[in-house]
């Protein structure tokens, strides 16, 4: 954890690179969340850096300020905990005939890059609901592209099957970014709400120029 150091007049918040991706970035979002801080989180972000950074100033603003930021990240992730439910492959689909397998994730896919298209301009309910749906589709892809379920209405390769790991491990980044896109949404972290709809759209541009059809 970030450590505070007495000395003669200041405090030292020494951020060591192994919390600078985890720590720092969760501590800048919750910081995000109250309007009179977003000094302090200005002040934060190059804390994002690889590497060690050492802030200064006077030792009872540090202790002020290191308060309030654990009490904030404290509330941050109990209402992401609280919002963001786990997220399950739907049970129906291992009863899905390789018709019905086609079709829907066809459907998710189309439904996918039209969430995508708006996405960037979504607020509040809306920029959460559209996170859901795309996790929840991300999560599903693996479970509908069952091997054996090629059709003739599929555009999938066999390179799908033959490269299983490098195919599903698309979807499994996929995922995590539409994760990341959640988290932000409810955050009200604009901007890495619009680094995780990037992020999801280079997924899908790898998986279709490798694993589909023309």
């Amino acid at each position: 954890m970030p450590k505070a150091r007495r000395g003669p007049r200041f405090g030292v918040l020494l951020v060591d690179a192994d919390y600078s991706h985890g720590f720092v970035n969760k501590l800048v979002t919750g910081v995000r969340m109250i309007s009179h801080l977003k000094l302090l989180a200005s002040t934060l972000s190059p804390l994002r850096a690889s590497h060690t950074w050492k802030v200064y100033m006077p030792l009872s603003k540090l202790t002020a300020i290191a308060s309030v930021i654990l009490v904030t990240v404290a509330i941050t992730a109990s209402a992401i905990a609280q919002t963001s439910p786990e997220i399950v492959v739907d049970p129906a689909i291992a009863a899905m005939t390789n018709d019905e397998l086609v079709a829907a994730r066809q459907n998710a896919m189309k439904q996918d890059g039209g969430i995508l298209k708006g996405a960037g301009g979504l607020m509040g309910d809306e920029a959460v609901a559209a996170a859901t749906t795309l996790q929840q589709n991300f999560t599903n892809f693996p479970a509908l592209f069952r091997e054996g379920s090629a059709t003739a209405d599929s555009k999938a390769l066999p390179g799908v099957w033959q490269n299983w790991a490098i195919f599903e491990g698309i979807f499994a980044k996929a995922r995590l970014a539409s994760a990341d896109m959640l988290t932000a949404a409810l955050a009200g972290d604009d901007s890495g709400y619009q680094t995780a709809i990037k992020a999801i759209g280079a997924t899908c541009g790898e998986c279709h120029q490798t694993f589909r059809g023309r």
